[in-house]
């Protein structure tokens, strides 16, 4: 009986092991490296990773506080004072960089190729560099399954990636914050044999939502990143599971706005809304009823200052939307 139960808890334990989901990142938080980087660029010293585009990626490390500390952790640049999300490392890459809109982006292969008809979760977190007052909206994850290299076209947007994310920001959630770590995640179902991964801003100036933090400097937006993941999904069905969907969202135009905008509400019927603006923190600012004329709001919003704002709306039918709306004076 006693040979028994050990079997038994034997073939138990290389069941959950086998099941156990494994990150298909190497080095996902930039920790294994070659060499101590000792100036900007070099992400390819960190093992495993390299620069799609070849020249403005940067790889940060503690071991670089004595040597060259603008590449150091957790003080990089002259400005931030950013401790990893784990570990002792993150890497770096433009995400807008004028006269020519140039972009970087972060590049690895995959420890295997992803299956087809298969889900996967996938993410990694984001802080905005503080040294530069431009953020945007747009950053994402591209999936290939060839490596890809940026176009080396002189025109701008230069070095632009024109491909669609799997997995991709919420556009309009503007990425501001130069203090704590942003989680960017999703679920996606892959075509089969995708294994390379590419992180950055896929979009060009038009399609992506730019938010002038101070108004100083050239348009530069710089981004560190850290804690990249990409997790088959247990059930493999290419969607959330046990997550709350998220609220119906709403277009706004423009975004960002000044003194006016008008607010799309998707199935909207000639009837009265609830629209409530918030602070990014969640501050009540303003609440009003305003009518929808062939599922359009017009609103006046030039007593609100410059900055990030949360519009929800809820009907009668107790529907409930959400948007985010940046302020620009």
């Amino acid at each position: 009986m006693k040979k028994l139960i050990i079997s038994l808890l034997v073939i138990v334990n290389g069941v959950l092991c086998y099941s156990q989901s494994t990150n298909l990142v190497p080095n996902p938080s930039f920790e294994d490296y070659t060499n101590c980087p000792n100036s900007y660029g070099y992400l390819e010293k960190a093992l495993h990773w390299f620069d799609g585009c070849a020249t403005l990626s940067s790889y940060y490390n503690c071991c670089a506080n004595n040597t060259f500390p603008h590449i150091g952790v957790p003080y990089n640049g002259g400005c931030n004072y950013l401790i990893p999300k784990s570990g002792n490392a993150y890497a770096g890459i433009f995400a807008e960089l004028s006269p020519d809109n140039r972009r970087a982006y972060l590049e690895v292969r995959l420890t295997e190729p992803l299956k087809a008809n298969t889900g996967y979760h996938a993410g990694f977190w984001i802080c905005m560099y503080d040294c530069l007052y431009l953020a945007m909206d747009m950053a994402g994850m591209y999936f290939s399954v060839d490596s890809v290299w940026c176009p080396q076209n002189q025109i701008p947007p230069v070095n632009l990636i024109n491909a669609v994310p799997q997995v991709n920001n919420t556009p309009g959630n503007v990425l501001t914050d130069t203090a704590n770590w942003t989680l960017i995640s999703g679920y996606f179902k892959a075509d089969g044999g995708e294994q390379f991964l590419v992180i950055g801003n896929f979009y060009p100036w038009n399609q992506t939502t730019w938010y002038w933090t101070q108004m100083q400097g050239y348009p530069r937006a710089y981004y560190f990143i850290d804690d990249v993941f990409v997790y088959e999904d247990s059930l493999t069905t290419g969607a959330p599971q046990n997550i709350t969907q998220p609220d119906p969202g709403i277009n706004i135009i423009p975004n960002p706005a000044n003194s006016t905008i008008t607010i799309e509400i998707p199935d909207a019927r000639n009837e009265y809304y609830l629209i409530k603006f918030l602070t990014e923190t969640g501050k009540l600012i303003s609440s009003s009823e305003q009518v929808a004329v062939n599922g359009l709001v017009l609103m006046n919003v030039d007593k609100l200052r410059s900055g990030f704002y949360l519009i929800h709306i809820q009907t009668d039918r107790i529907v409930k939307y959400t948007g985010k709306l940046v302020i620009i004076k």
